[in-house]
Order: C-alpha cells, then sequence, then structure tokens
C-alpha cells in the first residue's frame, strides 16, 4: 500500500467522521430532552403516591421527597439536560419548568 492510498483512505473516513458526528450528536441532546420528560412524570407521579400515603402535599423543592428512600430509593433525580433539580408549582402540584 502506497502512501497516496493510505492518505485517501484516511481522507475518506475524515469526511465521513466529519458528516456523521452532527447527527450523533442531534440524536444525543434529543435522547436527554426525552429522558427529562421520562423524569418528570416519574417525579409528578411520586408527587401524587406521597400525597395519597400522607394526606398532604410535598414541599415545592420536593426536600422532603427526595429524603424519603420509598420514594427515591437512589436518590432524587436532576435534569439531563441541564442538571437542574425538579421542583413542583404548588398551585398545580405539577413539576415547574422543564419545557425543552
Amino acid at each position: 500500500m502506497s502512501f497516496l492510498e493510505l492518505l485517501t483512505g484516511v481522507l475518506i473516513l475524515g469526511v465521513l467522521a466529519g458528516w456523521a458526528m452532527p447527527a450523533i450528536f442531534a440524536s444525543s441532546d434529543a435522547a436527554k430532552v426525552n429522558a427529562c420528560y421520562v423524569n418528570k412524570g416519574e417525579v409528578e407521579l411520586q408527587i401524587q403516591l406521597w400525597r395519597r400515603n400522607k394526606n398532604t402535599w410535598p414541599a415545592a423543592n420536593l426536600g422532603d421527597v427526595a429524603a424519603d428512600i420509598n420514594y427515591f430509593p437512589e436518590g432524587m433525580v436532576v435534569c439531563p439536560v441541564d442538571n437542574l433539580p425538579y421542583t413542583m408549582n404548588p398551585t398545580t402540584h405539577r413539576v415547574s419548568g422543564h419545557n425543552h
């Protein structure tokens, strides 16, 4: 194999990698947004379970739910998009924000 053939092969691989990388990063961002929606649903479910079990709503910062291993045994989840914690709107009793 000559040096020119090797250089051509490396150039082709570089062009293909440059073409594929934006698609890979875009799908990674979409996966994080979808994971945020799944986490948001899980947090809202735990809020409803807290209400049913304790007959009161949890704190807006969800610190009490996060501290109870019966609700989040592996610890409170955070948004995978921006790493911010989930909070509850005290009026609607739904997760606030996270509309990516």
